[in-house]
């Protein structure tokens, strides 16, 4: 640790950062921060237990969720250096879970967010399993099986899915010629001395020195989170500050695993149309008060992580928290300014405020897509609703304001009246005012069937919905007007605050289907049946 008086004032300016969510019987934050190679501060706030009373410190374990998927995109990296797994080749004849489907796409797609594949935690949610729900492995992988086609062509767009790195785990694992988690171990964590990091893929599986997680439930309710979903290559890692400080260390490529490692993990490739693709192998990297920086987030129920690493300044930051209320995302940034700003860094940021963007709030709806946006007042922060995330904005340039996340790209500026927004591969989508007080379809009752989900929607006169799924039945689903032909679908869920964006199909006036939008899965197609 930094014992200096400079390293004292750091963990000072930390510390009051984090005193906001050190409160009694609450789950809390663990933070570090290493800086050319110097771990300068380590500092924990809450309750790993809130039941037994436990605090967090920096050896507590946390489930990481998608922080592994750099993980598995470093493994498939060394394997393809051994010869042992094709990154460019048609995937398709490798992995039998993508043999129906309708084009090429390579494992390197998979790694950058561009092989279009929908996401199999939004499909199953479409047919009514919560990440609660006990569901058996071969049961997602059966799930994404049964996609025909994908969001968009490989390589043309990004859209964040985690059946990306499902797959690419089980190709790890396939070509290393052992379980993942072994995999894993053998190629990253003993070479990198990463002792309490490990795959855990059961969620029903005892793991020493876990913090457990914790949720508000619609009603404000603190709870433990509910864990019914196995988690692969694309989530299912266990770890903790410590040894996700020494990971950033490799990142550097001042560790054991080398710089080619690192450089290959950080490498951005193009779309089709040309535009740089920002998210490479794992990673997400843009830029922070104008410096390059590279990382990610996690998010499970009851956990959520975020790493960022700035390779010019050898400076990196892991914020790991066991409380679904907490931004770990805005917070991990927030703990870089303290270091930036006490060096003198100069370009600044700042989040948008109701009055201060030129934006108009309101709810806004582009039909082709279909999609709705809503930008609101929450507090002193301006923010936009999308398929349930509620996004801070951040300024940008030319009354530009920008969503804060790592996964979801959104560029917001007005038009007139319209909100144009640009999303991934530079595709802008105009966005027109909605009104308030619209009324559903006079015709939308009935049943409504996707086989590409095995799932029935039977949509009833007052808008209640009941999902027949393959795995469940569920209730408590209620559709709620736009405008004219398109409405949301709002799901029940403990912790999840999503919608889907629903437009009707008409053949002669008459609804012959849906096309519904998630945030990761597009134009998926409900044909009416009844």
């Amino acid at each position: 640790m930094d014992n200096t008086l400079e390293g004292l004032q750091l963990t000072r300016g930390v510390q009051r950062l984090l005193s906001a969510f050190d409160r009694p019987n609450q789950p809390g934050v663990v933070v570090g921060l290493v800086e050319g190679g110097v771990v300068r501060v380590r500092h924990a706030v809450g309750l790993a237990s809130i039941e037994h009373q436990v605090p967090l410190t920096p050896a507590t374990r946390f489930a990481v969720a998608s922080v592994t998927k750099q993980f598995t995109s470093a493994a498939a990296i060394l394997l393809h250096d051994q010869g042992l797994l094709d990154l460019d080749a048609d995937a398709r004849a490798t992995v039998p879970e993508l043999k129906g489907f309708d084009r090429p796409v390579t494992l390197r797609q998979m790694m950058d967010n561009t092989a279009g594949l929908r996401d199999y935690l939004e499909l199953c949610r479409l047919g009514g399993v919560d990440t609660a729900t006990p569901i058996q492995a071969a049961d997602l992988r059966a799930l994404i099986a049964r996609q025909p086609t994908g969001n968009f062509a490989p390589g043309s767009r990004f859209l964040y899915s985690n059946s990306n790195f499902l797959l690419l785990g089980d190709a790890v694992a396939r070509a290393a010629g052992e379980p993942l988690a072994a995999a894993l171990d053998r190629l990253l964590f003993q070479p990198a001395r990463m002792a309490e990091t490990a795959l855990v893929s059961c969620s029903r599986t005892i793991v020493p020195g876990l913090a457990s997680g914790y949720i508000v439930d619609r009603a404000g309710t603190l709870m433990q989170a509910r864990q019914g979903f196995p988690k692969d290559g694309e989530g299912g890692l266990v770890s903790c500050l410590d040894d996700l400080l020494v990971w950033q260390h490799q990142l550097l490529g001042a560790g054991p695993l080398g710089t080619k490692l690192s450089a290959a993990l950080a490498a951005q490739r193009t779309f089709t149309g040309g535009s740089l693709n920002t998210y490479a192998n794992g990673l997400e990297g843009t830029d922070w008060r104008g410096l390059n920086q590279r990382g990610h987030g996690g998010l499970w129920p009851g956990y959520r992580t975020q790493t960022i690493l700035f390779p010019d300044r050898q400076l990196a930051v892991v914020v790991l928290t066991n409380s679904g209320q907490i931004d770990p995302w805005l917070l991990a940034r927030r703990v870089a300014d303290v270091r930036l700003d006490a060096t003198g860094h100069t370009v600044g940021w700042r989040l948008a405020t109701p009055t201060s963007t030129g934006l108009t709030l309101g709810r806004y709806l582009a039909p082709e897509l279909p999609a709705t946006l809503t930008l609101r007042a929450d507090g002193d922060r301006l923010v936009a609703d999308w398929f349930g995330l509620t996004l801070s904005l951040m300024a940008g340039a030319d009354q530009v304001w920008r969503a804060a996340s790592g996964t979801v790209r959104l560029a917001l500026a007005m038009d007139g009246p319209d909100l144009m927004v640009e999303m991934d591969a530079g595709v802008t989508h105009r966005f027109t005012p909605v009104a308030d007080g619209g009324t559903l379809p006079t015709d939308l009752p009935g049943r409504y069937h996707a086989d590409a989900i095995a799932t029935t929607w039977t949509i009833a006169a007052d808008g209640s919905v009941l999902v027949e799924g393959p795995h469940v039945t569920a209730r408590g689903w209620q559709a709620l007007p736009v405008q004219g032909d398109c409405f949301h679908i709002e799901p029940s869920s403990d912790w999840l605050r999503a919608h889907y964006d629903v437009r009707v199909e008409r053949v002669g006036g008459q609804i012959t289907g849906l096309i519904v939008a998630t945030g990761r899965v597009k134009a998926m197609p409900f044909v009416k049946v009844a």
